[in-house]
């Protein structure tokens, strides 16, 4: 077992090729104040969707996935909901729901499940309540209460828990207070206080603590000032970057993983990159987000981590994309969230940690889902557990939103093209056909100041007792929409991508064109001059093309990147995922948008 045999190992900080025989985990914290809602390990993954559900998949045998089970898991699968935060670490998950509890699953041996009545807990248990941040080290974890103190608990060999011992802890013990963000490390622990002090304990083998020596510390060292995140990395080395940008890395430098343009050791901070937002540390790769959205890595790419072909070793800081919101880096892999919620991951797959079922490592880095929770800053609620959180993001009109949304919404339900259905619902949740078809006739009505009469027929026979059953007839006798089949319609049914920009097409070409049809509708053609080719175009269907590259072409509906636009979900994993859907305020956001522009789309 692998926890068994690197119990025998003297960590020593000489050849990349020992580093490698020695897998340990990602542990980072990321900017401070700022909720996790993905991590990476070992070889393990998990991530929080926006409408709070956390997901997770790869290497399980100690029931670190938290599904009840000791199955290795190579696509998503769904774990809880009302999450607000997760930390995953070597062979153990930690969890902050939305009311501030904490809870935990994986790996006991040293206690860090933080209750010792416990071998493996193959689901979440609860530990504490009023958790703020947590971060899982190796086999130790840290978490922060609202109040600011720190808490420890699990492996302390080295004096990684900062109790000022080399005792083991089976339950939470105070370290500390006044903190605002942690990151537990390979047998190593860094913290920044409330007042931007950086301090460090544990192993020091590779000087990882920073302070100059080599020697281990079980009590906390300040380190360096004006420190806005930090990241314990993997393998005894370390990251930060201060309040000017400026990032600063020290530490075990085999593979080059501090981008200094040598494979040097160093013992105390130094800088290596300016204009930098957050840090994530892996085994032997580091990756960096500046603050304009660029991603940068460097140290090891022999397995594709650093999400580019070239080269075994990168030892300075290389821009690997655009458009980056948030990235964890794992063992020889990494995820990413990208603007818009969409998780790119690359790198080693031998365990499904990429959330892919084919194994073997991707250097290219790959959609694996949308929908993701863009970290924000800290998502616990003060609310007690006992009680229901209050919703953020209401309405006027009743109705649950995303921050982001709720002006437009607001400018939507004035211009009533929000369906009555919809009205006291949320609306973050996906779309389906039913109430689609209700939105796409609400704006043609509100475009051509009229009111649709319900039809005397209607072929479909799956509608009965639907909420939008009068408004599928409606949409249907106007041909803004048609069947699955001759018969039905799936009102339940997702929508998906390219469905929705077809059906807009329709409305704009019903309310511009006194002749137009389905069955015309080839007289009507859009024009897509100047549209730019998704990446993933041969999966859109051929009857929606022109439809997604005129709503496209004019900004009403937007790829899930710059690259690719996810017209439908072509493969079961996407299709758990919800990969190809839409959310219904996204649904009604683009009516809007069309309503905006009703003059110029001809």
């Amino acid at each position: 077992m692998k926890k068994r045999i690197l119990s025998l190992f003297t960590a020593v900080c000489i050849s990349a090729s020992l580093l490698a025989a020695l897998p340990v985990s990602a542990y980072d914290m990321g900017k401070v104040g700022v909720n996790q809602t993905i991590s990476t390990g070992d070889s393990h993954t998990a991530a929080i969707k926006t409408d709070g559900s956390l997901w997770a998949w790869g290497n399980n045998p100690w029931g670190q996935l938290g599904d009840g089970t000791n199955e290795d898991k190579s696509t998503p699968v769904k774990i809880m909901d009302n999450v607000a935060s997760v930390s995953v670490g070597e062979f153990n998950t930690a969890i902050i729901k939305t009311d501030g509890t904490l809870w935990t699953c994986g790996d006991n041996m040293y206690g860090q499940v933080g209750n010792k009545e416990v071998f493996d807990a193959v689901t979440p248990i609860k530990i504490m309540d009023n958790v703020a941040a947590v971060s899982v080290g190796y086999g130790h974890m840290m978490a922060i209460t609202t109040d600011g103190s720190l808490w420890a608990w699990g492996d302390n060999e080295h004096g990684q828990l900062g109790d000022g011992t080399n005792e083991s802890r089976y339950s939470p013990v105070k370290i500390m207070d006044n903190v605002a963000a942690v990151s537990a490390g390979f047998e190593n622990t860094a913290a920044i206080k409330t007042d931007g002090t950086l301090w460090t304990w544990g192993d020091n083998e590779c000087g990882q603590l920073g302070d100059g020596t080599n020697e281990a510390k079980n009590t906390p060292v300040k380190i360096m000032d004006n420190v806005d995140s930090v990241s314990a990395g993997l393998y005894k080395n370390m990251a930060a970057v201060k309040t000017d940008g400026s990032l600063w890395v020290w530490g075990n430098n085999s593979a080059a993983q501090l981008g200094i343009g040598t494979t040097e050791n160093k013992s105390t901070p130094i800088q290596v990159m300016d204009n930098t937002e957050t840090v994530s540390v892996g085994f032997s790769h580091t990756s960096a987000i500046k603050t304009d959205g660029s991603l940068w890595g460097w140290g090891s790419n022999f397995d594709g981590e650093l999400g580019i072909e070239d080269g075994e070793y990168v030892d300075v800081p290389t821009k690997t994309m655009d458009n980056v919101a948030y990235v964890s880096s794992g063992d020889s892999y990494t995820a990413v969230i990208k603007t818009g919620g969409i998780l790119w991951t690359y790198g080693d797959n031998f365990y499904g940690q990429l959330g892919f079922i084919t194994a073997g490592t991707k250097s290219e880095p790959a959609v694996l889902m949308d929908g993701v929770m863009v970290p924000t800053e800290s998502q616990v609620s003060d609310t007690p557990a006992n009680e229901t959180p209050a919703v953020s993001g209401e309405t006027s009109f009743g109705a649950k939103v995303s921050d982001w949304a709720a002006a437009e919404l607001e400018l939507a339900y004035a211009n009533n093209l929000i369906p009555e259905a919809m009205t006291n619902i949320d609306l973050t949740q996906k779309v389906n056909r039913g109430e689609f078809a209700a939105i796409a006739l609400k704006l043609y009505d509100v475009l051509s100041n009229t009111q649709t009469p319900l039809p005397a027929d209607c072929p479909f026979v799956d509608i009965a007792g639907d909420p939008n059953e009068d408004a599928i007839k409606k949409a249907s006798s106007l041909d803004i929409t048609n069947g699955t089949s001759d018969t039905t319609f799936e009102p339940s049914s997702f929508i998906t991508r390219e469905q929705l920009a077809t059906m807009l097409c329709r409305v704009i070409k019903k309310h511009n064109f006194d002749g137009w049809t389905l069955a015309t509708d080839a007289n009507y053609p859009m024009n897509t001059e100047g549209a730019v080719p998704f990446a993933d175009d041969k999966d859109i269907s051929d009857w929606a093309r022109a439809s997604v590259y005129y709503m496209s072409l004019h900004g009403i509906i937007k790829g899930v990147d710059e690259t690719h636009f996810a017209p439908k979900n072509t493969t079961a994993q996407q299709e758990e995922s919800g990969y190809a859907s839409a959310t219904r305020e996204q649904a009604i956001i683009m009516a809007q948008r069309i309503f905006n522009n009703a003059d110029a789309l001809v």
